[in-house]
């Protein structure tokens, strides 16, 4: 009967290695995604900043011609 638990207890180790092994691997996957993830953001950010910045000298530029158009009148 004890050598029966005690096979039981073997593979049940056995089988709490083998989980803890996937699990490793799937935590790998998750942060190799996570990082591509936080490169695409990045990515996003700067064109979003970019896209702000070519705004505002285009706003800027239409305001002044506003200006001249408005001290020609």
């Amino acid at each position: 009967m004890e050598s029966e638990v005690n096979k039981i207890v073997q593979k049940l180790e056995e089988f709490k290695i083998e989980v803890d092994k996937q699990l490793n691997k799937v935590d790998s996957q998750f942060n190799k995604v996570d990082g591509q993830f936080n490169r695409v953001d990045g990515q996003f950010n700067v064109s979003k900043s970019e896209v702000n910045e070519r705004f505002n000298r285009l706003e800027e530029k239409l305001n002044q011609i506003i200006k001249m158009i408005e001290e020609k009148k």
